[in-house]
């Protein structure tokens, strides 16, 4: 909500496509839903939620 005061959403760069399918897979393995990885024009993107709602994003940027 842009009109609400706090942090909307953060995102975090992963080292590699295999990294991205590990914290996938690490993050299923405990229980936490996820998008899991989706794979777009310039890499791919792992979304979450942390307890608080706030949207996590991990983030792969495919080599150009």
């Amino acid at each position: 909500d842009p009109h609400h005061l706090g942090l909307d959403h953060l995102a975090f760069t992963a080292g590699s496509l295999d990294e991205l399918h590990a914290w996938a897979d690490a993050l299923g393995a405990a229980g936490i839903e996820h998008s899991g990885v989706v794979e777009i024009p310039v890499g791919a993107i792992l979304n979450v939620k942390d307890p608080d709602g706030i949207a996590l994003a991990l983030f792969w940027d495919a080599p150009g």
